[in-house]
């Protein structure tokens, strides 16, 4: 991508560290910082981290939230939450597919503003906050999950478990 003439802007902790980045390294960023770059920009890229065995990351849900047009890396997360290619985002699995649908939706108008609306949409129903911690306490609260964290005897321990 850092070799393919796009425009690249890349913000986060550990860019600065690798010399085929620094030239498009623009720091950490804050939420106000992030949402501007991301209003400017034409395409965001939604990457998940190897290391932690993801097929998602925050940035999955905050790309989607700010309604950027995404090319997604394609995990089986990413194709449950946003379904087949073009509906509401690109997919790559390669750095060349990455290049050339970045490319691809630079060139396209229309098909970026249909798929930014699309994404926000998916995003909006059932992916909040409140969803989460929803879905992290009725998990605390079912039996094999209370065994498994050693609390959560009755509604209280799992409120205090869910807070700790």
């Amino acid at each position: 991508l850092a070799k393919s003439g796009l425009s690249l802007g890349l913000y986060g902790g550990y860019w600065g560290k690798h010399d085929f980045a620094k030239p498009f390294y623009r720091g950490m960023a804050s939420a106000a910082t992030l949402r501007s770059a991301h209003a400017n920009s034409r395409v965001a890229i939604g990457a998940v981290r190897r290391a932690n065995r993801d097929g998602n990351s925050m940035r999955t849900f905050e790309l989607a939230a700010m309604g950027c047009c995404c090319v997604m890396e394609d995990t089986v997360d990413h194709l449950e939450l946003f379904g087949k290619e073009g509906d509401a985002v690109l997919y790559f699995d390669s750095p060349e597919s990455l290049v050339a649908k970045c490319r691809s939706l630079c060139n396209d108008d229309n098909a970026r503003s249909t798929m930014a609306a699309r994404v926000r949409e998916l995003i909006s129903i059932g992916h909040s906050y409140e969803d989460r911690l929803r879905e992290m306490l009725a998990k605390i609260k079912s039996p094999v999950s209370a065994l498994a964290v050693g609390t959560a005897s009755n509604d209280t321990d799992a409120a205090n478990a869910a807070q700790a």
